[in-house]
């Protein structure tokens, strides 16, 4: 009789497999623990308007980092392990170069028209925010694109772990260090944190850099002025789509944020922006599994593998749904005295918008791995269409809910155009693959490939 262990460990890929979660949750602890206490050291520092403020400028940053990523990440991610597992490593050389000269040529476009809207105009809308905050925004465009070109590439080798650490740790550590230090010495502000995350986003990236050229084979090495073989006509028709996803994604997740900086005042972009951040506890599990499954499942897709397809989603969806349920009984339980105790009194709102989020968050979760699914499945089409439609519906609900609601009305316009997305999601894919990403129509026992059948 088999253990659940041993079925999980069977499912996710054997030792080695779990090794790999184990360590990438390790990372993500370590990535939570420094963003927490980076949120209380910018909080208690600056104050709810000047952390308001900081947060409205990022969200700006973030989103006009899109261009810049264009939908690469998932691209790459994707064909790399394609390619790796048909060995054609020919073909890995040329997507790496050609991602690595759109990350360059969309940051240029995004410059130029940010710089011009910023001479042009004031972009604080009455708030009194320095211009040299925006200052910062151009070289954060592109040292984040550069980094998830980076991360990326080593996601398609298989290599979760080392793809995660930039981003999840090696940013956030940094960036946590200069901002205590610099706090300390009495010099911080929404300026001066925008500067260091700069450079830690950078220092991210060269660290990214090295990794991607100590271990993996990019068939030749990469220089953008010579020749390599291509195939960007299906490239470039897997890219817009792809763009389209992540930008609509990005615009969901940071556009509450920012309708909220320019509906109401920066304290509530503060109490906010901390809900958000505690909240994202909720979807740990989901962010390492889906990180880890992304590459096999395309590499099983390719071989029209559905029952190591199957495995790898039920699985995903049954482990994100328990870590989610776990996340929100510790917030539930000890949230409001952490609010209390670590950002002060003015941050006590965020409590009950905290606990709106991690619902909607719990039910994200029990169908964790369905838009990476589609996308790793050449579906990546359909999901820019539901993407973008869901955008629509977001910025309607955030224009009816924000200036009546407030926050609580940013938190339940972004539940409901996240939870919708994520149902959609799973039916599509359920109907285009017959494959089931639902925690509770999952089976958890593997069963062989004559008796396992999808209902």
């Amino acid at each position: 009789m088999p253990t659940i262990i041993s079925v999980l460990r069977t499912r996710l890929g054997g030792d080695t497999m779990l090794g790999k979660g184990a360590a990438m949750a390790l990372a993500r602890g370590i990535n939570i623990l420094s963003g927490f206490l980076l949120a209380v050291v910018l909080a208690r520092v600056l104050g709810a308007n000047g952390y308001g403020t900081y947060l409205f400028a990022l969200a700006i940053a973030q989103m006009l980092a899109m261009p810049s990523m264009m939908g690469l990440p998932a691209l790459l991610m994707r064909q790399i392990a394609i390619y790796a597992s048909e060995e054609r490593y020919e073909l890995i050389n040329g997507i790496v170069r050609w991602g690595l000269k759109l990350v360059l040529m969309a940051t240029f476009v995004v410059s130029l028209g940010f710089g011009a809207f910023v001479l042009s105009r004031s972009i604080t809308n009455g708030r009194p925010t320095s211009l040299e905050l925006y200052v910062w925004i151009v070289p954060f465009v592109l040292a984040t694109g550069l980094m998830s070109w980076a991360s990326a590439i080593l996601h398609g080798f298989q290599r979760p772990f080392w793809a995660s650490l930039p981003d999840g740790t090696i940013r956030p550590l940094l960036l946590l260090g200069a901002v205590a230090a610099l706090a300390g010495l009495g010099q911080l502000n929404p300026v001066s944190a925008m500067g260091l995350h700069v450079a830690a986003t950078t220092m991210a990236f060269v660290w990214a850099a090295i990794m991607v050229w100590r271990y993996c084979d990019l068939g030749g090495e990469v220089h953008l002025g010579t020749r390599a073989a291509s195939d960007h006509r299906a490239w470039f028709s897997s890219l817009w789509p792809l763009f389209l996803t992540v930008a609509a994604a990005t615009i969901n997740s940071k556009l509450d944020l920012v309708m909220l900086g320019a509906l109401r005042p920066s304290g509530d972009v503060a109490l906010y922006g901390l809900a958000v951040q505690l909240a994202a506890l909720v979807v740990v599990p989901q962010t390492i599994l889906n990180t880890i499954i992304a590459p096999r499942i395309a590499a099983a897709g390719a071989r029209n593998d559905k029952d190591e397809l199957q495995k790898t989603i039920s699985s995903a969806c049954l482990l994100s749904f328990i870590g989610a349920l776990a996340a929100i009984v510790l917030l539930v339980l000890f949230g409001r005295q952490m609010v209390s105790l670590f950002f002060g009194a003015e941050f006590a709102a965020t409590y009950d918008v905290l606990i709106v989020l991690s619902v909607g968050q719990l039910i994200i979760s029990s169908m964790a791995p369905a838009i990476i699914s589609l996308n790793m499945l050449h579906d990546e089409k359909r999901v820019a269409g539901m993407v973008v439609a869901s955008g629509g519906v977001n910025i309607v609900l955030n224009i009816l809910l924000i200036p009546t609601f407030g926050i609580m009305g940013a938190a339940v316009a972004t539940i409901i155009t996240n939870a919708g997305l994520q149902m959609i999601c799973a039916i599509v894919l359920y109907r285009r693959h017959r494959l089931i990403a639902w925690a509770f129509l999952s089976r958890i026992l593997p069963r062989t490939n004559e008796q396992e059948r999808v209902v």
